[in-house]
């Protein structure tokens, strides 16, 4: 197991994972540009882009995630589900980050410059599992929208909705060819896992991508399974279309038998040995 992989929980964390793809030459992706928390990032980022996020690097589901942005010279902050902070000054603002994120690991990351639906935040989740041969499958993808008023696109944590990748794509980019942008996404999403590779093993992924006003593609977040949680399957079951969300599901017993027999194997074998 690579140092950078948590040994317990068997993850990669935010700010590895940033890492990671950062030190690529050739992505077929935009990453946000990504920084650890610090007053000295955090000035920075705003200078450059204004607008910025704060995330700590091993919450998932939108937990203690807030956005900043300087605007006419003032900081407004919003914690997710939180009411929105007007600070005149730096140094107060800070001291009030401080406060909220001071003991943790946090990342400060530049707010991409993504399209929103209809007002609302939104990612395109896609879903990639490993075949019985260990090979990486792109299964399909979705939209999350977020909900009224939230900075993220989680559907539980912003009381949110899930829509067809398509629905989404004809209204941003109508008249375009969408099975070219679903094999971008499919071929960006195998190479990322074929990345891991290099790190840990996982055999479930989850990606998240922001889409700007030119059709590129934004990495937002990658979700791997581990010892507390996995890529959120159940929100292919909300689709008009169960098609992918019972391949999703098929897949997963597949290999969940293949193992179940592998190891029963392997008692056996160990059994038959022991009574040599």
């Amino acid at each position: 197991m690579s140092s950078i992989v948590d040994p317990e929980r068997a993850f990669i964390n935010k700010w590895e994972m940033y890492k990671i793809f950062n030190s690529l030459e050739s992505l077929a992706f935009h990453l946000p540009e990504t920084e650890l928390f610090s007053e000295e990032s955090i000035r920075s980022l705003l200078e450059k882009h204004t607008n910025i996020y704060i995330k700590p690097v091993s919450t998932w589901g939108g937990e203690l995630i807030s956005t900043v942005r300087l605007q006419q010279g003032h900081y407004v902050w919003k914690l997710q589900n939180g009411a929105t902070k007007h600070f005149p000054k730096f140094q107060q603002f800070y001291e009030e980050l401080d406060y909220i994120y001071g003991e943790k690991q946090v990342i400060v990351q530049q707010h991409a410059p993504i399209m929103d639906f209809n007002g609302h935040a939104f990612d395109i989740r896609a879903h990639i599992q490993r075949d019985l041969e260990g090979k990486w499958i792109y299964e399909g993808s979705l939209v999350r929208v977020g909900g009224e008023g939230s900075i993220v696109s989680n559907v539980k944590i912003s009381n949110g909705s899930v829509v067809p990748t398509d629905r989404v794509l004809t209204a941003l980019f109508p008249g375009e060819k969408h099975e070219l942008f679903n094999t971008r996404i499919s071929h960006a999403s195998v190479s990322i896992c074929e990345k891991l590779d290099e790190y840990h093993p996982f055999v479930e992924v989850g990606i998240d991508y922001g889409v700007d006003k030119n059709g590129e593609l934004w990495l937002i977040e990658v979700n791997t399974d581990d010892a507390l949680s996995n890529p959120d399957r159940h929100l292919f079951s909300l689709l008009p279309d169960q098609s992918t969300y019972e391949q999703i599901i098929n897949r997963r017993v597949q290999n969940f038998e293949h193992y179940f027999h592998f190891m029963l194997k392997a008692y056996e074998d160990y059994r038959a040995g022991t009574k040599s």
